[in-house]
């Protein structure tokens, strides 16, 4: 059967619409078919173009099952053998990559693709590629990559015309290097993505059950010239561009399996391949591991209703959300809406899974207790089964605190609660705010579950284990989007100023700001100009910055007088760095040093932030919150997105560790 039949028949599709090729099966397939492109570049069975019913899978009616899902054949009718062949031109790249990108766009879409003919495909396929939802990944670049083909190969050549490098040979070789980076290396970057992923270059049978296929298996045509199949996909088939072999001369019936004759690799191109950037696709993740060759993959069902959903993430902020949106494995509501929510209830869900939990996601309406107490009320009505919450977002961040020995918290770093502080609840006096502190005016205890299994995460093997999964899922969110969102700001923007040097205009200064110049106590009114300013538009002072142990590097990069276990930890040296402990949460943002420092020594908090008192309320939660700002009047917003990927990851490797109710042993 033809990838035509499958596309019409829905095989493609979502998991929501009754699609049967995951994410993993799709992702392989678009890696073997390019690469079978690659082998097959600059031969007679590149003279016309690919389509749909060109790719051929085996197909068995008993049991049925589509054999071998990931390496299809490709039917196709070479000239007569008495005909000369003749190399193909560049116009025959341009249409043979544009057919290719029709492909690719396909098996990602789910379904065929309707061309208006006459039309400029090109743009058509173009305006295709950019409607598609989500972020631009890897396979993106690699659709993109089919599109651009002909104007890159042409920008090769006119560099080594210039470089008198235009030999028939080198010709050949600039040919297969701009089909390789510009298209396959997106693929095999995209296959890279999944965790433990060369566990799935294995033969995969896609059992049907009773799914009619309705495609018959194809006449043999005496006119048809061998089927080639696309390449095997394991390590030894890696090859360069320009060490591929002369597929032209295959014979009839041959498959073309580079298994045959191992090439030699680079090392540097090696490398390369499997670096530990983690690229990713643009889609959200599978965690489906392959147990072994010839087995279906496990499958992960979506839930009937919604009380089967037990966790709920709880973002204030849309950078919040998405961040947290990376993160999943795959969408319950990709295509519609399955579960609705309860009469009355004025929340809008996004549900999915993160590993082996079913989980709902929500953004508040606005910051503040008061918003997350409403949503949260609405949340329980409506998904009744939920065991854990998570408030996940970015928060301000304390920069020193005690924990048996001295820590420092730097900006992206993690910190998850151990319980929550309602530090602005109390009574304002004439000796100045008291808070109320007693049982009865404080938020609840955590739960035992919660308790319990945080204290787990405190000790020394799980922290090591927590830190290194959010790291690695890091580097995955990192790799899936534009360098520039989730990029690590760096350590020259991480400056902490002392508490008391005030964020204002400087003082006989361009600026001549009045307000500013009659400021000088933490507690006299600034200019509107400044409070929103840069530190580096206004100049502040840098002599006022806070030496911080974890910055102090030496001409190697490591942190220097690293002789505690604490320190020879923090020796990894890459943020972020999880910490637990209380967390302040109120209705105002913290934006003084000395307020900061006096409520964390009353109260022995590491954090501030705005919602957790209020989802407290309805449910025991754990926030997880990423430090974007050391909450003082110098704050700014360059750690943001970075301290929202932090949380997020973090939330990830948490939900790994966290047990899964069940009532089977």
């Amino acid at each position: 059967m033809s990838l035509e039949d499958l596309l019409e028949q829905g095989f493609f599709r979502g998991p929501t619409s009754g699609g049967a090729f995951s994410l993993q099966d799709k992702a392989i397939l678009a890696l073997s078919l390019s690469r079978c492109l690659l082998h097959l570049f600059q031969s007679g069975w590149i003279e016309r173009p690919w389509d749909a019913e060109s790719i051929q899978f085996l197909y068995r009616s008993t049991p049925a099952e589509i054999l071998d899902i990931h390496h299809p054949y490709v039917r196709y009718h070479l000239s007569p053998r008495g005909e000369d062949y003749t190399d193909p031109k560049p116009a025959a790249y341009r249409d043979t990559m544009l057919c290719f990108a029709r492909l690719l766009l396909e098996i990602e879409l789910g379904s065929k693709i309707a061309i208006n003919i006459p039309g400029d495909i090109k743009e058509q396929l173009f305006d295709i590629l950019d409607n598609l939802d989500g972020p631009q990944g890897h396979y993106h670049h690699a659709v993109k990559g089919c599109l651009k083909f002909a104007d890159s190969l042409a920008a090769r050549e006119n560099r080594a015309a210039k470089q008198a490098k235009s030999s028939r040979k080198n010709q050949d070789s600039r040919t297969r290097t701009a089909l390789y980076r510009d298209v396959i290396e997106h693929l095999e970057r995209n296959v890279s993505c999944f965790p433990n992923h060369k566990r799935y270059f294995v033969q995969r049978n896609l059992q049907i059950g009773d799914r009619s296929i309705r495609s018959e298996p194809p006449e043999a045509d005496p006119r048809a010239g061998p089927q080639v199949g696309a390449p095997g996909i394991y390590r030894e088939t890696y090859s360069r561009p320009e060490q591929s072999r002369d597929s032209h001369s295959l014979v009839p019936g041959q498959r073309l399996n580079l298994a045959m004759e191992p090439p030699e690799v680079d090392p540097e191109m090696e490398a390369r391949r499997f670096r530990s950037t983690l690229p990713l696709d643009e889609r959200p993740t599978h965690t489906t591991e392959i147990p072994t060759a010839q087995t279906t993959l496990p499958s992960h069902n979506r839930p009937l209703r919604r009380s089967e959903f037990e966790v709920a993430i709880v973002c204030a902020l849309r950078l919040e959300y998405d961040a947290v949106a990376h993160i999943f494995d795959e969408f319950w509501d990709e295509e519609d809406d399955p579960y609705g929510k309860a009469p009355g209830d004025k929340n809008t869900y996004t549900t999915g899974r993160i590993g082996k939990f079913n989980v709902v996601l929500v953004l508040l309406p606005g910051m503040g207790k008061v918003n997350a107490a409403s949503t949260t009320a609405n949340f329980r009505v409506s998904y009744t089964g939920v065991q854990l919450a998570l408030l996940v977002g970015i928060c301000g961040g304390v920069p020193k605190y005690d924990d048996g020995v001295s820590k420092e918290i730097l900006l992206g770093d993690v910190v998850i609660s151990t319980d929550i502080i309602q530090y602005d609840f109390g009574r304002l006096l004439s000796g100045g705010f008291k808070r109320k502190n007693t049982r009865q005016d404080a938020l609840g205890r955590p739960n035992t579950d919660i308790t319990s299994f945080i204290g787990t995460l405190r000790t020394e093997i799980h922290l090591k284990r927590l830190r290194r999964k959010t790291m690695q899922y890091l580097a995955t969110i990192q790799g899936n989007n534009s360098r520039s969102r989730y990029a690590d700001p760096g350590t020259d923007e991480d400056k902490l100023f002392e508490p008391s040097y005030i964020h204002k205009h400087a003082s006989n200064s361009a600026f001549d700001c009045h307000v500013c110049d009659e400021c000088t106590h933490e507690s006299d009114p600034v200019c509107d100009g400044a409070s929103v300013a840069l530190c580096s538009v206004l100049r502040c002072d840098e002599s006022q910055l806070v030496l911080r142990r974890r910055l102090e590097l030496d001409g190697a990069g490591v942190p220097r007088n690293c002789s505690s276990v604490y320190e020879d930890w923090v020796c990894e040296r890459a943020r972020p760095i999880l910490h637990f402990g209380p967390i302040a949460s109120g209705d105002t943002v913290m934006k003084s040093g000395k307020d900061r420092d006096r409520h964390a020594e009353r109260d022995g908090v590491i954090a501030f932030e705005m919602e957790g008192a209020g989802v407290w309320e309805n449910l025991s939660c754990i926030v997880i919150k990423g430090v974007c700002d050391y909450a003082d009047s110098h704050k700014n917003k360059k750690w943001q997105n970075f301290a929202a990927a932090t949380a997020a990851c973090a939330t990830k490797a948490l939900l790994e560790k966290y047990p899964k109710q069940t009532n089977e042993f």
